[in-house]
């Protein structure tokens, strides 16, 4: 991406009548155009790792939202005679698949 100011500054060097003179401007051109375009690569690099940072907070929200009827489940505790709605067992099967593995 060529800068604007860039652009006039090789106006003027070919413009210039001293050759010392229009190849400072030229140089001074081209490093304008680098540090542009270094400043657009940084900011398209800021840009992609924000988007995966929203992606994995997406994604991790995502998991809670399975986590918490096993948590729910596992919390309710036991019943008025002591028995339990789901043995340990049961609540080992959900909180495996929860984290995304079975038992094999």
């Amino acid at each position: 991406m060529t800068h604007p100011l860039a652009v006039e500054l090789r106006q003027s060097a070919t413009q210039a009548r001293a050759i010392d003179r229009s190849a400072l401007l030229i140089a001074a051109a081209d490093e304008l155009d680098r540090l542009s375009d270094a400043g657009v690569d940084a900011i398209t690099a800021y840009a992609l790792e924000n988007e995966k940072l929203k992606k994995d907070l997406l994604d991790l929200a995502m998991r809670a939202a399975e986590y918490e009827p096993v948590l729910q489940l596992i919390a309710v505790g036991a019943r008025p005679d002591g028995t339990y709605n789901y043995c340990r067992e049961a609540c080992q099967k959900l909180a495996q698949k929860a984290l995304g593995y079975e038992r094999q």
